[in-house]
């Protein structure tokens, strides 16, 4: 019992850690996206 609550704890630390790198992520991705037509410059990458 003990054993398969730690189990499924473990997957829900690790799907909210996935989860909010992939929120991350995103968030650069958009900010990246807006920024690149408020400035001349070229996008990065």
């Amino acid at each position: 019992m003990d054993r398969g609550l730690s189990y499924w704890a473990r997957r829900a630390v690790i799907f909210l850690l996935l989860l909010m790198v992939l929120a991350v992520a995103v968030g650069i991705e958009v900010g990246l996206y807006a920024g690149c037509f408020d400035s001349d410059l070229p996008p990065a990458g």
